[in-house]
C-alpha cells in the first residue's frame, strides 16, 4: 500500500511539472524594480543616442527615443512557438507619446512602440502602437492592407492592455479586453524563427512609454515535459490496472 502510493505520488508530482512547463509564461515585470535586462532579456539600441530607459515608480520608462534608431528587448524563447496552438503576447502600457507615419510611397506604415512574435516556421505577428491608434502586420514589410488595418482609437496618456492571441488559424488583437480584429496568419518563412520582442523596434518612428508588465506563452511544451509525462503516464496506468 505504501509503495502504491509512493508510485502515485511520484507519477503526479511528475505529471503537474510536465504541465507546468507545457505553456508556460515568461513576464517581464517592472514592479520588480528592475530593468529588463536583469530578468532574462536582451537589451538591443541600435544606434545609441536615445534617453537609457530606467525604472520609476514601478514602471519601465523608455523614450522618447529617436526616429531612426531602435530600443528594444528580446525575451529569452520558452520551448516552441507555434501560432496553430494557443499563443498570446500582451503588454500593459501608458503611451504618452508614439508616433504613425504613412510614407507616400511604398504602402508602408510604421508607428513608434511595438510587440513582435515570430513562430518556428518563420511567420510573423507584429503588432504597432501609436497614440492614436493600433494595427497588426503578418507580412515582412508592415504594408497598408496587411493584417489588422490601422483601427483609430484614443491611447495616450493612460494605461491600457494590448493583446495578441492565436485561435482557429487565426490572429486576434484586442485591447483592454475589447475586440479589435482578426486575420490570418501570413506566410511562413519571411522571418526568423521563434523570436519575441518589445519596444521601439521600428526605425521609422518614435515614442515615450512606461511599461507595467510585458508578458507572453505558447502551447507547446518543452521536449523535457513530454519526457515528464512519458514517465508519469504509466505510473499512473500501472496503478489503476492493480486496483
Amino acid at each position: 500500500m505504501k509503495k502504491s502510493f509512493v508510485g502515485v505520488s511520484v507519477a503526479a508530482v511528475c505529471l503537474l511539472m510536465a504541465l507546468k512547463v507545457h505553456g508556460a509564461e515568461v513576464a517581464y515585470v517592472a514592479s520588480l524594480n528592475t530593468l529588463p535586462q536583469a530578468q532574462g532579456f536582451q537589451y538591443v539600441d541600435n544606434p545609441e543616442g536615445a534617453p537609457p530607459p530606467t525604472i520609476a515608480g514601478a514602471l519601465l520608462l523608455q523614450g522618447p527615443t529617436t526616429n531612426f534608431g531602435q530600443q528594444f528587448w528580446l525575451s529569452p524563447v520558452v520551448g516552441r512557438i507555434v501560432f496553430d496552438e494557443d499563443f498570446y503576447m500582451e503588454a500593459t502600457l501608458r503611451v504618452d507619446s508614439s508616433t504613425y507615419d504613412v510614407p507616400t510611397e511604398g504602402g508602408i506604415h510604421r508607428a513608434g512602440y511595438h510587440l513582435l512574435a515570430t513562430d518556428e516556421i518563420g511567420r510573423r505577428l507584429f503588432l504597432s502602437i501609436a497614440s492614436t491608434g493600433v494595427f497588426l502586420n503578418t507580412d515582412q514589410e508592415g504594408e497598408l492592407t496587411n493584417g489588422i488595418p490601422f483601427t483609430a482609437m484614443s491611447i495616450a496618456g493612460g494605461f491600457h492592455t494590448f493583446r495578441v492571441s492565436t485561435q482557429g488559424g487565426h490572429a486576434l488583437l484586442s485591447v483592454d479586453g475589447a475586440a479589435v480584429g482578426q486575420t490570418l496568419f501570413g506566410p511562413s518563412g519571411i522571418a526568423t524563427p521563434n523570436l519575441i520582442a518589445f519596444g521601439d523596434i521600428s526605425n521609422l518612428g518614435s515614442s515615450q512609454t512606461a511599461l507595467a508588465r510585458f508578458a507572453y506563452a505558447s502551447a507547446v511544451p518543452e521536449p523535457s515535459s513530454w519526457v515528464l509525462m512519458a514517465l508519469a503516464l504509466p505510473v499512473l496506468a500501472m496503478r489503476r490496472r492493480y486496483r
